[in-house]
C-alpha cells in the first residue's frame, strides 16, 4: 500500500489555502461558508486498485479528475473546508498537519484490511 500525496505540503496548503483564522474563530461563517461556493473543495482521499495506491488530491485538481474520470479511481474519504474546522476546533493544538496525516493513513489502512 502506497500513499502518494500525504504530505505536510499538500495538507497545509489546503489547510491555509481555505481555512482561514477569522472563519475557524466564528462557528456561523463555517457553517454558511460550507453552503456556498467552496462546497465542492475537499481534499479527497482516492484509491486505485491497479496499483493499489492511494492518493490524496483537491477535489478541483487535473489530478483528481484524471484519477477518477480516466483510471477509476474511487474515493475513499474527503474532507471540505468545514471539516477541517471542526478538527482544527477538536485538536487545538501545534501540529495538525502531522495529526491529519495520520488521520489519512489510518483511513488509507482500514480501507486496505477491509
Amino acid at each position: 500500500m502506497k500513499i502518494i500525496g500525504n504530505t505536510l505540503e499538500t495538507i497545509h496548503k489546503f489547510r491555509h489555502g481555505h481555512v482561514s483564522q477569522h472563519w475557524l474563530n466564528d462557528p456561523f461563517l463555517t457553517s454558511t461558508t460550507s453552503l456556498g461556493a467552496n462546497r465542492n473543495i475537499k481534499l479527497q482521499l482516492l484509491y486505485l486498485d491497479i496499483n493499489d495506491t492511494f492518493y490524496l488530491v483537491e477535489s478541483t485538481s487535473a489530478m483528481s479528475h484524471s484519477l477518477q474520470n480516466q483510471d477509476g479511481a474511487i474515493v475513499i474519504s474527503d474532507w471540505s473546508p468545514a471539516d477541517f474546522a471542526g478538527l482544527l476546533r477538536s485538536y487545538n493544538k501545534p501540529g495538525f498537519d502531522n495529526y491529519f496525516q495520520l488521520i489519512v493513513t489510518n483511513t488509507a489502512l482500514a480501507y486496505s484490511n477491509s
